[in-house]
């Protein structure tokens, strides 16, 4: 019991030091140079229901396009300008469940401004809150980028990895024999999975 006050002593006590220090560096700051606040901005105002939108720059289409991977095949759907287009991106989701359409809002925006996009079904084997085999889920992130080139004639291929799909998109990003020609963190972790998971 004694050693448990004494901890608890020392870390209120550290705590206090670090709040003292950083207040003093504060107050120091502000006294001897010319330091001011930076201008604070106007509010964001929301745009009238009736104010026209802009018209998307490129129409687009979506369609189904299965990924066959080592697991079996998984359901996707290929969003893409009408015209087609010379880059694609597969969006590698975050953690949790996801199906090809928890990112189509966001496949579809990429759509508009030229990109193929393919979201496909995360995988459920060999993924749960228990096991996460990231090197699995980056075998599926590369084989969908192979699906996109295959089914589209792209030239160049990446991968737009959310948060813990950041992970996935490194690690498949990161392989010699990669079918990715670049890679989007997007809210990634930055620390590793045993770290996030501890």
């Amino acid at each position: 019991m004694t050693t448990r006050r004494a901890t608890v002593r020392g870390v209120l006590a550290g705590g206090a030091v670090f709040v003292a220090a950083t207040s003093a560096m504060l107050l120091g700051v502000g006294l001897l140079t010319d330091w001011q606040p930076a201008a604070t901005l106007d509010p964001l105002r929301p745009l009238p229901a009736d104010e026209p939108t802009a018209p998307s720059p490129h129409p687009i289409r979506s369609s189904d396009l299965d990924v066959v991977t080592t697991g079996g095949t998984v359901r996707g759907i290929l969003t893409e300008p009408d015209g087609g287009s010379e880059t694609g991106i597969v969006l590698v989701a975050g953690s949790g469940p996801a199906d090809r359409r928890s990112l189509l809002p966001l496949a579809r925006e990429l759509a508009r401004t030229g990109l193929s996009v393919l979201t496909y079904d995360k995988r459920t084997d060999g993924y749960s809150v228990f096991q996460r085999d990231f090197d699995l889920l980056a075998d599926d992130a590369l084989r969908a980028a192979i699906t996109l080139r295959d089914a589209t004639g792209v030239t160049r291929v990446g991968a737009l990895g959310l948060s813990e799909g950041g992970w996935v998109t490194s690690i498949a990003g990161g392989r010699p024999d990669t079918s990715l020609d670049f890679i989007v963190l997007a809210s990634a972790p930055v620390v590793s999975p045993l770290e996030q998971v501890s």
